[in-house]
């Protein structure tokens, strides 16, 4: 009865069937709570399958106690609402063959009596609460064949005992908290299959025992701290299908032996240290490569213009492979889906065949010389997920496709005229829209609020008008807007219906007047707030006081008057204060030392220039994945010695009463004027050595649980924040 659309309670005339012996209701909308409905059924049931019923749940301590539950050989609970702490009578069943508790939320421990448990054949308990270590105890489970533990809080070092599980098939224990080397004795597990050991935090050169594996098809160890050369002997691993050491310290060359895996169809070597010259014609046995991964080491890839490979791929990136043209064997490959040619030396136009491979829908050229411009409308693809082409010389109007990417980069090109005002239209998918440095000019069209979009940043052109009321009232997923640097002007919008979900708001640079809207107050979840370089005016308000989650605030060079309101100094996470520029006056706040989210006491010795490093982050939806995006913002920061207390992001320099001497002080009481009043002066920006601050905001990553499965994309925005600058 799996996958049938059944809804509602289990019925009870399924208890009066003594002689029932598996059930399964997989795959269902079922709702009940299971240690009410386990109470009445009878007879001896072997199997019970309840799994992806998301309402169906409660406590499983009843597993095993039960009487009914005493004859079960296969347990299957995955995607239920069940939860509580693994009963430890369930690991006395003896004849329990398989146990799979996935994507719930049961805690507990594995006990050492797992080893008593001499029919289990699978164990699934990845995406749960569960935590503690692998008891060596787990190789004794001889007829084991399957062991996930992924994504859960299993820690400390995989036991050599696993060496002596000797029928084990699949091990999966990625992204957990386990650490250490690869115990050597993995080596003896000759019936492995399938190694999943990704994003932990393994350490050491390639473990060569795994070499002994010959049945090993699938061996996953990226996102790990792996030093050394690849093996030249990796060929004796002759059923390798997948392979994927991608991000983690290996250096050397990439051994010739691969081209003897005659069988792999995903190979992914790439954020390592290898080296080298490598042709990819070093590959065409490997007829069956579908996904061929080499970008950002230090190779230089050789492609002859007149090699056809023999294999079809559907992903190839190349980024940072030292190419000088888009290589042509491209324009066979009509399967591919994702390319990277990212962040080489290619000089020349876009080649028209690209926008006409059939399946391509993720496609990152940037940061290469393209010259020229996009093609019409009608020549570019129907369908994109993800386009970047950000940091070239691309040059014209803007052309999108037809029905609008995901993730969309044109920055940093010189494209210029106005953005079309119909533009929506092609955004109708749209999370990630990146515009800014370029030469846009005009208004902000009314439709580039889209339902879905979550990052827009149209800084650093020439646009001017007003902010539309359509960006500040209905973008009701907007998470960062970037409007700075531009010719914007009139006054805020009053109104902003969205604040409470924006967590990077910057207006900086334009030509904005009158004072702050009061409906910004709303912004919880406001993280970077910069309204700097404008012409706003009247006093500061109180109600910033309110934005707890603040870590930057820049109102710098504005027309502010009015002392700082001891609700600004109190927010509890602020790391970046400037209010330079200004005209504030009155005594500096005397609870400006509870700053303690800028006060770092290791840093105490500082003596000479370092980073600062603050790390921002969002997390927006994309493709049923979850996407999260870094903005890492780097602070410039120099020699200051302030009584041990190295204040590192204040600046309030050059307000009204023009105290110009603005240098390195030795107390934060003596930065004031004669009166105590006036406040002119900056703590922790180096300005002994006339220097400003800089951050850099935008470093674009997947967070560590969907990095494995979606692609590879980085964007990279700059906010340069001049300090004061006293000679």
């Amino acid at each position: 009865m799996s996958d049938c659309g059944l809804g509602g309670q289990i019925p009870n005339s399924l208890f009066n069937l003594t002689s029932l012996l598996h059930l399964d209701l997989s795959y269902n909308y079922l709702s009940a709570h299971i240690p009410a409905w386990f109470e009445n059924v009878t007879g001896r049931l072997l199997s019970l399958d309840l799994s992806w019923n998301q309402n169906l749940g409660g406590d499983i301590s009843f597993i095993g106690q039960r009487k009914s539950s005493l004859s079960l050989t296969r347990i299957v609970l995955s995607g239920t609402a069940s939860k509580g702490r693994i009963p430890s009578a369930i690991w006395n069943i003896s004849c329990l063959e398989h146990l799979r508790l996935s994507d719930t939320r049961i805690e507990g421990e594995i006990p050492a009596s797992i080893g008593n448990l001499s029919s289990l054949q699978s164990l699934d308990l990845s995406d749960t609460r569960i935590e503690g270590g692998i008891p060596s105890a787990i190789g004794n489970a001889l007829s084991l064949e399957s062991l996930h533990l992924s994504y859960t809080g299993i820690e400390g070092e995989i036991p050599s005992a696993i060496g002596n599980a000797l029928s084990l098939e699949r091990l999966h224990l990625s992204y957990t908290g386990i650490e250490g080397e690869i115990p050597s004795a993995i080596g003896n597990v000759s019936s492995l299959k399938s190694l999943y050991l990704y994003d932990i935090s393994i350490e050491g050169e390639f473990p060569v025992s795994i070499l002994n594996l010959s049945k090993l098809v699938e061996l996953d160890l990226s996102y790990n701290m792996i030093t050394g050369v690849i093996p030249a002997s990796l060929d004796s691993l002759s059923s390798l299908v997948s392979l994927d050491l991608n991000a983690n310290e290996l250096n050397g060359t990439i051994p010739s032996t691969i081209s003897n895996l005659v069988n792999l169809r995903s190979l992914l070597l790439h954020s390592n240290s290898l080296s080298g010259l490598i042709s990819l014609s070093v590959f065409d046995n490997l007829t069956s490569l579908d996904r061929l991964y080499l970008s950002y080491n230090q190779l230089t890839v050789n492609i002859d213009s007149t090699w056809i490979p023999q294999f079809k791929l559907s992903d190839l990136a190349l980024g940072s492979c030292n190419l000088d043209r888009i290589p042509s064997f491209l324009v066979t490959q009509y399967g591919l889906e994702y390319l990277d040619l990212s962040a080489n030396s290619i000089q020349t136009n876009i080649p028209s065949w690209i926008w006409s491979l059939p399946s391509l829908s993720n496609l990152n050229l940037s940061c290469n010389q393209l010259t020229g411009s996009l093609p019409s409308r009608q020549t570019l693809p129907m369908y994109f997920d993800y386009l970047d082409l950000h940091n070239n010389s691309l040059e014209g109007s803007l052309h999108l496709p037809l029905a609008g990417a995901y993730l969309l980069d044109l920055s940093m090109n010189q494209f210029n005229g106005s953005i079309p005002s119909h533009i929506g239209a092609y955004l109708e998918n749209a999370m990630f829209l990146s515009l800014s440095r370029n030469n846009l000019s005009g208004a902000i069209p009314d439709s580039i609020c889209t339902p879905y979009l979550q990052v827009l940043d149209l800084s650093k052109n020439t646009l001017s008008s007003v902010i539309p009321l359509h960006l500040t009232r209905n973008c009701s997923s907007l998470s960062v807007l970037d409007l700075a640097e531009n010719h914007l002007e009139g006054k805020l919008p009053a109104e902003w219906g969205n604040i409470t979900k924006i967590h990077t708001l910057k207006l900086n640079g334009n030509h904005l007047r009158g004072v702050i809207p009061s409906s910004i107050s709303e912004g919880r979840s406001l993280q970077v707030l910069d309204l700097g370089n404008n012409d706003l005016e009247g006093t500061l308000p109180q109600w910033i006081g309110k934005l707890s989650q603040l870590h930057v605030l820049v109102l710098r060079s504005n027309h502010f008057h009015g002392s700082i309101p001891r609700q600004v100094i109190g927010l509890p996470n602020l790391q970046i204060l400037d209010l330079s520029g200004n005209h504030l006056s009155g005594a500096i706040p005397s609870n400006l030392t509870n700053l303690l989210a800028i006060v770092n006491a290791s840093q105490n010795n500082s003596n000479h220039l370092e980073d600062v490093r603050y790390t921002n982050k969002i997390t927006i939806s994309w493709k049923g994945w979850e996407v999260e995006f870094v903005k890492v913002l780097f602070i410039l920061k120099c020699n200051l010695k302030l009584s041990g207390i190295p204040f590192t992001n204040i600046s309030f320099c050059n307000n009204s009463s023009g105290y110009g001497n603005c240098t390195s002080i030795e107390r934060i009481g003596e930065a004031k004027n004669s009166d105590g009043e006036m406040i002119g002066w900056a703590v922790g920006l180096g300005l002994s050595y006339g220097m400003g601050f800089f951050i850099v905001i935008g470093v674009l990553t997947l967070n560590k649980r969907v990095r494995k499965r979606a692609f590879d994309f980085y964007d990279v925005v700059i906010l340069a924040i001049d300090g004061c600058i006293r000679g």
